[in-house]
């Protein structure tokens, strides 16, 4: 496959390289699994975060996605820290990615297209855990950045960094309403993947090469 006008695709990450409902299931196992005599405090603690996180997370979202204070010390502080390394880091590495995104990554890749992630959450020690992360020449988080797809200011800042044109890049993602906004926001192609399937990306890589 050679590269035409496509140079860049970027991969949300959560719900796109692995499987959100075996990962949830991967944790509650792992949540319960901690419930014993002297360690029913992580069990507590895990619920918590994970309550606390979805609030955040559609709180946010609510309010157009800018990042506020509340929610920036929530993600960078010690319970979610503690929850990330203590179950859901453990999950993602016993769960892996789905076989069809490394695929498409090894095609990509090969084909000398610029891989990078633009994810709503930090994604460094995510895609260790998964062990992708050798595909990935940049990494974007949204809490970093200050604000959730599909904030306008999150592939603002994606384009202006990679110094590329929305026509030259492609998003893949799991969710039509801040995935596909956001691209769609940003003059970005999509990808729609669902639960896994990942055959209209390797379609719109397809149709993406053209003859040297």
């Amino acid at each position: 496959m050679t590269v035409g006008a496509l140079q860049v695709v970027c991969w949300d990450l959560d719900g796109t390289l692995y499987d959100r409902d075996a990962l949830r299931l991967a944790v509650r196992q792992q949540i319960m699994r901690s419930v014993r005599p002297q360690r029913w405090r992580k069990a507590r603690n895990a619920g918590r975060a994970l309550r606390q996180h979805r609030h955040h997370e559609q709180r946010v979202r609510a309010a157009g996605g800018v990042v506020d204070a509340e929610a920036g010390a929530f993600w960078s502080g010690a319970l979610w820290q503690e929850f990330s390394a203590q179950f859901l880091l453990p999950a993602l590495q016993s769960e892996g990615p789905f076989d069809a995104a490394v695929q498409l990554l090894q095609r990509a890749t090969e084909a000398g297209l610029r891989c990078v992630v633009v994810s709503d959450f930090p994604v460094d020690a995510k895609l260790e855990a998964l062990g992708l992360s050798m595909y990935f020449s940049s990494r974007f988080a949204g809490t970093d950045l200050g604000a959730l797809k599909p904030h306008r200011s999150v592939f603002a800042h994606v384009l202006s960094e990679l110094d590329v044109s929305p026509s030259a890049v492609l998003h893949v993602g799991d969710r039509a309403d801040t995935d596909g906004v956001a691209a769609a926001g940003a003059g970005v192609r999509f990808c729609h993947v669902v639960r896994g399937d990942f055959a209209p990306v390797a379609v719109a890589l397809e149709r993406a090469a053209a003859p040297l």
